[in-house]
């Protein structure tokens, strides 16, 4: 299929100002050289922590924010780096749905006026009976009343104010739409409803669409392909069974087990896995080394000191790490053994401290032949 958005080296770099003695000046590195695409009437779901960047990349698609560098294209034409007026005609296409409904509806305008607001201005009919005619036709698209024109946002229910957000963003017929997490307000009975008529319409109108959200139920159920980002970058990206199924990166995997489990055996073993750490903040990552490395239970002396690419480990199907591919050669546990050599992991439970030694020679006793001596646990 055509592609319909490309992201090439995107980055945002948010000045704090200068600080100590010598006045350095400080970055929070917000995008930090994102690229990715997205074909005609597809959905990319861009899933990560809180802070990770995921709205700041739908702001600087729609120009609600200067990118520091990179380029965007919309069909083939680059849409960051035009001035205000020669993006105008451009916006059109590239529409947004925000997270709070109430916070980007005029509490002044009624129903009518907001929808009505973006024909007018990108001139999409001549009189006001079109206007109006458009208006009704949206408004029966997202199961909203005809005769809820004259009302205010005040009004409504949030499940109804979103759906509103919606039809003014689709009455344009966009061909790009950024939803910044459209229902993580919303209950859950009201955000089926919602993906629902988001699905129903983006299939209609043949609409890419980048969604935006932290639930992986949400994201798998809409969502074509899934990106995965972690701290200013995307560390994997491919089709969301192989995200669900077949991930490769770590980070990406800490995100699938941190998923609730609803029977009690699955959640025995939830509580025996790792979790843990938080997103690591942008203005004390290295310009070099890998980002994730200080929660990675893989990392190398290479991950310190080079900056993983994002290179392709199948088709369609991108990962952003040196030890991708160390449970496929068989060779994880061993690189996990060479790493606890060198520390000692503590970890409490059930009140108790438990030390845990992966030993080697100098720990087995000489009575034990190698191939019988596995690892000891010592308990203080």
């Amino acid at each position: 299929m055509p592609v319909r958005l490309k992201v090439i080296n995107l980055v945002k770099h948010f000045s704090l100002g200068r600080s100590g003695v010598a006045r350095q000046k400080y970055f929070l590195k917000a995008v930090d050289k994102v690229s990715f695409s997205i074909d005609r009437g597809e959905i990319l779901g861009l899933v990560g922590e809180s802070g990770c960047g995921k709205t700041t990349i739908g702001r600087l698609l729609t120009k609600l924010e200067e990118p520091t560098s990179g380029k965007a294209y919309l069909d083939e034409k680059e849409i960051l780096h035009q001035k205000f007026g020669e993006f105008r005609p451009i916006r059109r296409h590239v529409q947004m749905i925000f997270q709070d409904p109430f916070a980007s509806l005029n509490p002044r305008f009624t129903v009518g006026q907001l929808i009505a607001e973006p024909i007018r201005n990108f001139g999409l009919a001549n009189t006001r009976a079109d206007v109006a005619e458009k208006v009704t036709d949206i408004l029966t698209q997202v199961n909203i009343a005809s005769s809820a024109v004259n009302r205010y946002p005040f009004e409504f229910s949030g499940g109804q104010r979103q759906r509103i957000c919606i039809a003014r963003a689709m009455v344009v017929k966009p061909k790009l739409i950024i939803a910044d997490e459209p229902v993580s307000a919303l209950d859950v009975s009201i955000q089926a409803q919602i993906l629902n008529l988001i699905k129903e319409l983006q299939d209609y109108n043949q609409i890419s669409m980048l969604f935006i959200s932290h639930d992986l139920g949400v994201i798998r159920f809409i969502a074509d392909r899934i990106a995965v980002m972690y701290s200013g970058q995307i560390v994997e990206i491919a089709q969301k069974d192989e995200i669900f199924l077949r991930s490769k990166h770590p980070y990406t995997k800490l995100l699938l087990e941190s998923i609730p489990r609803i029977r009690k055996k699955q959640r025995k073993q939830d509580d025996r896995k790792f979790k843990g750490g938080s997103v690591t903040n942008g203005l004390m990552q290295s310009s070099i080394g890998c980002s994730y490395i200080s929660r990675c239970p893989i990392a190398s002396d290479r991950c310190r000191v080079e900056i993983p690419p994002l290179i392709p480990v199948k088709a369609n199907h991108f990962v952003a790490c040196h030890n991708h591919d160390l449970e496929k050669k068989g060779s994880w546990s061993a690189y996990i053994l060479d790493q606890l050599l060198r520390r000692q992991i503590a970890f409490r439970r059930f009140g108790l401290i438990f030390k845990t030694f992966w030993t080697d020679s100098m720990f087995r006793p000489a009575d034990i032949p190698p191939r019988q001596h596995s690892v000891r646990r010592y308990i203080r």
